[in-house]
């Protein structure tokens, strides 16, 4: 009795096959749809999203003078003066900032505006990336339930084989029972996947902010191998734009200024004071000058006393902005750090999964048909069968495995780089 064959496995269509259920009225089982989710209504973003409105306003806030005092007095004993007796004196006073002290407030208002900005964006490009990651743990899966599934129907043709031959004498009851062996340990595998499934669409689930228990379908399928068309100095010149640089340049710009901010609270200070007395009539004055009223013009000088104080304040600025500029060079090394990582996952993925895809499974696919044919006409015994088969599904799983690892070195590095580097198919 011939064996059934299996042919190459289509994973990528196999593994967008979703189980019956639910699905969210805005889930088409796409990635792109996947990030628009998790984008429009994921709490950390929301959180990132209002600080950037409160950095925004701040920004508006300032620079702006310093809020006027008024003050009133009533005088209990009028001064008697030639016009009239002084009955009451309406001041107002306003500080006048530097010019280079508003400007600095607000350089370093823009500058923070300008990091949370960055960060909003770079905590975009991380809940990207996880949402990517994530929906290509999902596809892996059940890709790889697909892979077993077909295993585990071959194995079903040949528990029928091995029994027919069993019930003709031509085998023994332990090829059958080793067969038998087999087929359980894969329908565990298969169970145990299928656990793992319903946890990562959990993750999934809760990333783009869909009810849980909803069916996900994943119809995506991962990219080709591809590698970058630059090496690893071209691309680092794009991390100079990347968010999470920015945000740091932004911190350092703000250092900065406040450290200017600084030097400048430490020069006295100016500001203008009107007096009005309010005079009333005398009856000794001439007639028109009685009850004439006083304005005074004047301006004060506020002389810094804690110089010690606020040259302590300048040197914490300082410290500060140091501290922002070793912080803007430890980012741009860790990003370079992972710029490297993530190439290297990039090419080494589209090696292996060029090789598993090309070479490998096809011969493992030609070597299992041979000993099928083989084992059908007695010549190999039924060990050479099962062997070839546990060697082609775990390479079919490999090249599952190699699928999904290239799909997520890919969008790792995508999301590192604020400019997408294009890409050549890999050889």
């Amino acid at each position: 009795m011939p064996l059934p064959t299996t042919g190459f496995l289509l994973l990528a269509a196999a593994a967008g096959q979703a189980s019956e259920g639910t699905v969210p009225p805005l889930w088409d089982g796409s990635l792109a749809q996947a990030e628009v989710q998790a984008l429009d209504g994921h709490p950390e973003l929301r959180a990132a999203r209002a600080a950037a409105r409160s950095a925004e306003a701040g920004v508006v806030q300032a620079g702006g003078l310093p809020e006027p005092t008024v003050g009133v007095g009533v005088f209990l004993r009028p001064v008697e003066t030639r016009t009239g007796p002084q009955q009451a004196r309406v001041s107002i006073q306003q500080p006048l900032p530097w010019p280079s002290a508003v400007r600095a407030e607000r350089d370093a208002a823009a500058a923070r505006l300008d990091s949370v900005l960055a960060t909003v964006q770079d905590r975009e490009r991380v809940l990207r990336a996880r949402v990517q990651a994530t929906y290509w743990d999902l596809w892996e899966v059940r890709a790889r339930v697909h892979v077993l599934s077909g295993h585990l129907a071959m194995l079903e043709g040949l528990v029928t084989s091995v029994r027919g031959r069993l019930s003709a004498g031509e085998l023994p009851l332990s090829a059958l029972q080793q067969v038998e062996l087999e087929r359980a340990q894969l329908a565990d595998r298969i169970a145990t996947l299928q656990a793992r499934e319903e946890t990562v669409e959990v993750r999934l689930a809760t990333l783009v902010g869909v009810p849980l228990g909803s069916r996900l379908p994943t119809h995506d399928e991962p990219p080709p191998p591809q590698s970058p068309t630059l090496d690893l100095p071209a691309l680092s010149t794009l991390l100079t734009t990347a968010h999470p640089i920015q945000a740091a340049v932004s911190n350092e710009a703000a250092a900065a200024a406040e450290v200017k901010g600084a030097q400048v609270a430490r020069r006295p200070r100016v500001s203008l004071r009107a007096d009005w007395i309010l005079v009333g009539p005398s009856e000794l004055a001439d007639p028109m000058e009685s009850g004439q009223d006083a304005l005074v013009l004047g301006t004060g000088l506020t002389l810094p006393t804690s110089w010690r104080a606020r040259t302590a304040r300048v040197d914490d600025m300082r410290a500060r902005a140091d501290r922002s500029r070793a912080q803007t060079d430890a980012v741009m090394r860790q990003l370079q750090s992972q710029l490297a990582d993530h190439l290297t996952a990039v090419e080494d993925s589209a090696r292996s999964l060029l090789l598993t895809r090309d070479v490998l499974v096809p011969e493992a696919l030609a070597a299992l048909t041979s000993t099928q044919g083989e084992f059908v006409a007695g010549r190999t015994p039924l060990s050479d069968v099962l062997f070839a088969q546990r060697t082609l599904f775990d390479l079919q799983l490999a090249l599952v495995r190699h699928q999904a690892a290239h799909a997520r070195a890919w969008s790792a590095l995508d999301a590192l780089l604020a400019t997408a580097p294009t890409r050549r198919e890999a050889s």
